[in-house]
């Protein structure tokens, strides 16, 4: 079963339980936040890695984003405070009148958590050293580093990963999968990493 969703392509992979502040001035954005608003509903944050004229490419893969707080400055220019919430798989999506594209979504199943196992230690001592320097807000309070799930969403917000290494984490639905890739990238290994576009 799919839901229609606006969907807001960005340069910008986000996970489940990440805070985000997007500033939003186009008129098809700012249109999706007051109806977001008005009728407490999210939106889906897609990795968009080529746009033009003609073409609007994204990855299938994203996550379904909750409106937590915002402000608007006197030159009209919005900033809201986003949460990531689940994750969805684009089954098809329309481009509206307004330019603002909605997707019928498939939304994924919550991923199983799990205990860390000891030979993995070094990406939670890696993680601790991050989160303890970060100063993004997309990292939140509520820690758990035996959490495998927790663990691996914040690590692939902390690691210097390029989005396309963001966006294979995201799409992997197995905690455990997420903390070896990070474990490989990190040992030298080759990963796999492919990214699913859709063309108009």
């Amino acid at each position: 079963m799919t839901e229609t969703m606006a969907l807001f392509p960005l340069p910008l992979v986000v996970f489940p339980g990440a805070t985000h502040t997007l500033k939003i001035f186009e008129p098809r954005y700012l249109d999706m936040v007051s109806d977001c608003m008005r009728n407490d509903r999210g939106f889906g944050i897609t990795l968009s890695f080529e746009e033009d004229d003609e073409t609007v490419a994204f990855a299938e893969i994203g996550t379904v984003m909750k409106i937590v707080d915002w402000d608007q400055a006197a030159d009209g220019i919005l900033t809201i405070k986003v949460l990531g919430l689940k994750k969805f798989k684009i089954e098809d999506y329309i481009v509206g009148q307004n330019d603002l594209i909605m997707g019928e979504l498939v939304f994924l199943d919550e991923e199983q958590t799990s205990s860390i196992p000891s030979s993995l230690n070094e990406l939670i001592e890696m993680g601790m050293s991050l989160h303890e320097r970060a100063v993004s807000p997309m990292v939140r309070e509520d820690v758990d580093w035996r959490d495998a799930l927790w663990v691996g969403n914040r690590l692939a917000e902390l690691l210097p990963l390029n989005l396309e290494q963001q966006q294979a984490a995201l799409a992997l639905n197995d905690p455990m999968e997420r903390l070896q890739m990070f474990s490989s990238l990190f040992s030298g290994e080759d990963v796999d990493i492919e990214l699913v576009d859709r063309e108009e």
